[in-house]
């Protein structure tokens, strides 16, 4: 996924320069630019996935803007081959690459059986973090008056909350569901069956209040929405506290601050 920057090129968000809007703009600003593989080459990440696609479709204009041949329909048909095809690229190399994680050894990509399992939980434990701090803190500021709805991942489409949904059902996942050697079992297996019913259950109780919010209208946060997101917070905050617990229990060290350098 990381490959050749391929995650940022899906989904650039955010964009704390906010390039996305005059690349853009260049881009479109010429009627005959062909959006074909050249094109995609030699332009910068911001008008290679997801965001750009929303910006694009989620518009005042609506699907109106569409009506006649524009250069936003060609960018659109364009942009949205490249993704498609990027994601058949990573659907076709995991098999390969999970053999690689399955075999460390000395001259290959990972030595050690505890590199793997670092990478593993890394890719479990970042992600809450991103969740708390950009995708719930930043849209909310520091108080009610102070929110800002414009900085979640997805407003234009209204698909913010339902990111968030679709972001903690995976990790649940990922703790629980995915074979014997679920990071869940393994905490069973190491006399920690409290530890991990409490990580099980703080997801069940996060994606259930998630679950029963409804998405944020024309960027208008209600003062329920905004209490109710801060509760998830607080509940997401606790529950790095138990992934911190587990990756004591396992033997894994992600450091002080594990994206740093990312």
């Amino acid at each position: 996924m990381t490959l050749y920057m391929r995650n940022y090129a899906l989904q650039y968000w955010p964009d704390k320069r906010n390039t996305t809007p005059n690349h853009l703009r260049s881009a479109l600003a010429d009627p005959e630019t062909v959006f074909d593989d050249a094109f995609f080459s030699r332009v910068g990440i911001s008008l290679k996935g997801f965001p750009v696609i929303e910006r694009v479709l989620f518009t005042e204009e609506g699907v109106s803007a569409f009506q006649e041949p524009r250069p936003e329909c060609r960018f659109i048909q364009g942009v949205s081959l490249l993704v498609a095809n990027t994601a058949d690229e990573i659907s076709s190399e995991w098999e390969a690459f999970s053999q690689v994680l399955l075999q460390p050894g000395e001259g290959t990509h990972y030595r050690t059986a505890d590199e793997v399992a670092t990478l593993f939980m890394k890719s479990w434990v970042e992600p809450v973090q991103v969740i708390l701090e950009q995708k719930i803190l930043a849209p909310l500021g520091d108080s009610f008056d102070k929110a800002r709805w414009q900085r979640s991942e997805s407003w234009r489409s209204q698909q913010s909350i339902e990111n968030l949904r679709v972001n903690m059902k995976a990790l649940h996942h990922f703790f629980s569901l995915t074979g014997p050697s679920s990071v869940k079992d393994l905490l069973i297996q190491q006399d920690q069956k409290a530890l991990a019913e409490g990580i099980d259950d703080a997801f069940e109780s996060i994606v259930m209040n998630l679950d029963a919010l409804p998405e944020v209208q024309e960027t208008h946060v209600s003062l329920e929405q905004f209490e109710a997101l801060s509760k998830i917070a607080d509940e997401l905050a606790a529950l790095q506290e138990l992934q911190g617990k587990a990756m004591q229990v396992l033997g894994i060290r992600l450091g002080f601050n594990s994206r740093d350098g990312d």
